[in-house]
């Protein structure tokens, strides 16, 4: 929802926690040093930010992607504040 991606993008992200929730929940797909796998599907997130267009697509998913909307607001603006350490 808006104001759930609202929350996201205003809360401030802890990279040291969100760096065990990116392997528990995104490294499988997107390579634990975020470099994806293109010819699976899977984009690279090396420069990649929170954004409403990134927020929605973790909330709801996107074609391959499972929706991740069961993790709290905090643990995936932790995961965006990891995300841009890669």
């Amino acid at each position: 929802a808006v104001d759930q991606v609202a929350n996201i993008l205003a809360s401030t992200g802890d990279s040291a926690a969100g760096e065990s929730l990116y392997v528990g929940n995104c490294s499988g797909c997107h390579g634990t040093d975020g470099s994806g796998s293109e010819a699976n599907g899977y984009p690279a997130l090396i420069g990649v930010s929170a954004s409403d267009e990134t927020i929605t697509t973790v909330l709801n998913g996107n074609g391959s992607m499972p929706s991740f909307s069961s993790l709290p607001d905090q643990e995936i603006a932790d995961i965006f504040a990891y995300i841009g350490t890669l």
